[in-house]
Order: structure tokens, then C-alpha cells, then sequence
């Protein structure tokens, strides 16, 4: 098993700072959108940590601001390049965590709900991120807790395994633009 799961830490690593934000996205610090709106009128946003210079993880608080000027630079471009966007939304398991919430506005925030993830879009950071730290290295913890769910994990949802679920927000643009002063 530890064989797989290097294997698997080494897979997701290269070439992750070449691929992203893909094709359809712009990338703003460690935050990026898709270049138009939904049909309902929301721009998804993304993260991925590239924020690794010694002074601690990209959600530290002495990298708020940072975090924050992001963000209001990606709002910025949503605001000039997506004149069909109404809201912002996100899907990820990090909605969970004080410090990463502290970034967006609170009624952002405040509209967090957990969502099961499509079983076919099992993929991607919005729930596997969690088991790698800022640097990424495995975090024990969470892949211990991971490992002893396995044995009784129900095979048509297994995003159950992870300690924290899916959460799905979404606010209207206008709030972004307030909370960031633009």
C-alpha cells in the first residue's frame, strides 16, 4: 500500500503547476475562475496552493491580504470579461476551514452547503486536497483516517471516506464587489 500511495502523491504532482488552471480559466495567485459564466449566470472560482516561500502555508494569516488581493483581482476580471456573470461559486472541501473562509465575503460564506460530488467527478482537489498539506506532503492524519474508512466504504459514494465533505457556495457577484471595495 505505501507503494500505491506514492505513486498516486507522485501522479498528482507533476506537472500540476504546468496544467493549471486549464484550458477556460484565468489564474490569479493561487485563485482562479473560468473565463465565462454559466448558463445561470455564476463563474465557478478554484484554488491550488502557490504560495510556498518559508513563511507558512498560502492561508497563514500574515497572507490574508494576499489572499484577499487575489481574489478581488479575479473579481476584477469576472467584472470586465463575463458581463454575463450574476454570481461567484465554489465546490471544495476547504469551505470547512476558518482560515480559507476568512477570504471571501461572509455572505459567501454564510451560503455553504454540503453537495455529494457526481460520482463520475470523483477527481480534482475539492475533496482529495485535503489529504496533502501546504507543502505537499501526505498529511497522516487524514490519510489514517482515510485508510481505516476504506474496508467499509460504500462503493457508489466514496467521497464518504474524507473527514470533511463537499461544500458548495455561492453569492452574488455585487457582494464580492463590496466586500473587496472595488
Amino acid at each position: 500500500m505505501p507503494d500505491q500511495v506514492a505513486l498516486t502523491v507522485a501522479a498528482f504532482t507533476v506537472g500540476r503547476q504546468d496544467d493549471w488552471p486549464g484550458p477556460g480559466r484565468m489564474r490569479f495567485g493561487c485563485f482562479a475562475c473560468n473565463n465565462v459564466a454559466d448558463a445561470d449566470g455564476s463563474v465557478p472560482i478554484h484554488f491550488r496552493n502557490f504560495d510556498t516561500d518559508a513563511a507558512g502555508g498560502p492561508l497563514v494569516r500574515i497572507k490574508l491580504a494576499r489572499r484577499r488581493d487575489e481574489m478581488a483581482a479575479l473579481v476584477e476580471h469576472i467584472l470586465t470579461k463575463c458581463p454575463d456573470a450574476k454570481h461567484v461559486r465554489g465546490r471544495s472541501w476547504l469551505y470547512h476551514l476558518p482560515a480559507y473562509r476568512r477570504v471571501f465575503p461572509p455572505a459567501y460564506v454564510a451560503s455553504a452547503e454540503p453537495v455529494e460530488p457526481e460520482a463520475r467527478n470523483f477527481q480534482g482537489n475539492s475533496l482529495w486536497g485535503q489529504v496533502i498539506d501546504s507543502e505537499e506532503q501526505l498529511r497522516p492524519d487524514v490519510t489514517d483516517m482515510v485508510m481505516a474508512a476504506l474496508p467499509t466504504m460504500d462503493l457508489a459514494r466514496p467521497w464518504t471516506v474524507f473527514p470533511f465533505g463537499l461544500l458548495a457556495t455561492r453569492a452574488s457577484l455585487e457582494k464580492f464587489v463590496e466586500f473587496y471595495r472595488l
